[in-house]
């Protein structure tokens, strides 16, 4: 790299992970939302592998995903050796809402989140 480019390259910093729900300025229907679509199109999903997927926090979906499963919305079929790797699918009801909210919005990604300086 030339020496003009390496001072004028920037350093580029990720930023953290919200770890409260408050945190991302979104209601917990909207991240409902997102969750039940992102299961309705990987029908199975290790936690860690949903974080990097929405891109919050393990234990931020881990109380999610719990409020969740009390809804009857999601299921676990099964557990690995450490909390990451939990697994969580969509229930019979989980499927109807989740349908509902690809009706309503497709996107899938990243949980959108404000961006402060």
């Amino acid at each position: 790299m030339s020496q003009a480019l390496a001072s004028s390259a920037s350093v580029v910093t990720a930023i953290p992970a919200p770890a409260t729900l408050e945190a991302t300025g979104l209601t917990p229907a909207l991240v409902f939302d997102l969750l039940l679509r992102h299961l309705w199109r990987s029908a199975e999903l290790a936690l860690a592998d949903l974080a990097v997927q929405v891109a919050l926090s393990v234990s931020l979906l881990d109380r999610l995903l719990g409020l969740m499963r009390d809804e009857r919305l999601v299921e676990v079929p099964g557990r690995g050796s450490f909390d990451g790797d939990v697994r969580f699918r969509l229930t019979d009801l989980g499927r109807i809402r989740a349908s509902d909210a690809m009706r309503r919005n497709q996107y899938v990604g990243a949980a959108p989140v404000a961006l402060t300086d």
